[in-house]
């Protein structure tokens, strides 16, 4: 391969959005520096059914989400194949995240479906994943891991917001990467959508007409997790149990609720900018697209949010996980201690050939 190579990477992340699938040619030059260029990208929906059984998996026995493992892995390497075949490009190797069902880090826990020697077989391609056990192995997070790629990929902002089902920022303070999951995003907002018949709040249409319930708001931006020092991170249990609840005790309209929860996570993630004297700013992910917390954001900063192609939004994640399996590939470091905490960098990834 050495030193160009071309990596699918896959992304499927807790807001259920769908599968992403990502094709670039990654580029270590003459100058040290790693360039990427995209060459196909694509989501793929989940049907009603493989949606429902994700939402659910965490209630799933063993056998079931071992069953449902198998099931989405299938699903993976046939929707691959297919993308490979519309590409006509020969990827050299597949990072894959997989889907993550459990993220408890106070038990030493985290897992993400995706049965990768399958995905191998059936695509006949070298499949890179299981990232995140390896940092938890070592004391840490296991989350976020992007901001390797923001590191190597995106230096040239000040910082880089990811707005999925949670919000996450990465940036540098000094010479040391610092990232963290800020808050719940479109796990919650999606939630509310559903409830009216809608996926997803598109551009924050609704949330816009909303009034901002203050003691719901007051009640939310009391909970200790949005003052703790990274390193931190949140799985979808963490917002059942510890931010839903809240929201439900509060009888208001959708449009109220929206409304609320926009302008917590602009509350949140503009204290952490203007803390860190963080200007130039990239936001990527689902949420880049909401345009009313978009302009919340920038009125509470006075900053103006880079606009850039809508593939880097939308694929960005997939981008660096891809990435991700060419450092495991070439036995270089893919995690960083000072964002997980783990207690050293390491060479995450498990390998697997077709």
């Amino acid at each position: 391969m050495g030193n160009v190579y071309h990596a699918i990477g896959i992304m499927s992340g807790t807001s259920l959005d769908g599968l992403d699938i990502a094709l670039s040619t990654y580029t270590y030059n003459t100058d040290h520096q790693w360039k990427y260029h995209i060459l196909k990208t694509k989501t793929v929906p989940y049907d009603a059914q493989l949606k429902q059984q994700l939402q659910m998996a965490t209630e799933m026995s063993g056998l079931e989400l071992k069953l449902l493992e198998n099931h989405w892995s299938i699903f993976v390497a046939h929707h691959i194949n297919l993308f490979v075949k519309e590409s006509q490009v020969s990827p050299d190797l597949i990072g894959n995240h997989g889907h993550t069902i459990f993220h408890q880090i106070d038990k030493k826990l985290t897992y993400q479906i995706a049965n990768n020697s399958l995905i191998a077989t059936h695509t006949n391609i070298t499949t890179i994943g299981d990232f995140r056990s390896a940092d938890v192995a070592l004391g840490g997070q296991g989350a976020p891991l992007v901001p390797i790629g923001d590191h190597l990929l995106f230096n040239h902002y000040d910082c880089c917001i990811n707005l999925g089902g949670i919000a996450n920022i990465s940036y540098q303070n000094k010479d040391k990467s610092i990232a963290f999951d800020c808050c719940p995003f479109n796990i919650p907002l999606n939630l509310i959508a559903n409830s009216i018949g809608l996926d997803f709040d598109s551009g924050g249409e609704i949330a816009a007409t909303g009034v901002v319930h203050r003691p719901l708001l007051e009640r939310l931006k009391a909970i200790s997790f949005f003052y703790q020092s990274p390193p931190k991170s949140l799985g979808i249990e963490w917002i059942r149990n510890h931010f839903l609840p809240i929201i439900d005790e509060f009888k208001i309209s959708n449009q109220d609720i929206l409304a609320t929860l926009v302008e917590l996570y602009a509350d949140i993630i503009s204290r952490i900018l203007l803390q860190n004297n963080l200007k130039q700013i990239l936001i990527t992910g689902g949420g880049a697209h909401h345009k009313h917390f978009i302009e919340l954001l920038e009125q509470k900063t006075n900053l103006k949010i880079f606009k850039i192609d809508k593939e880097t939004i939308d694929f960005k994640e997939a981008i660096i996980f891809g990435f991700l399996g060419v450092l495991r590939w070439r036995k270089e470091n893919n995690t960083l201690p000072s964002v997980t905490g783990a207690s050293r960098a390491h060479c995450s990834g498990g390998v697997y050939l077709p």
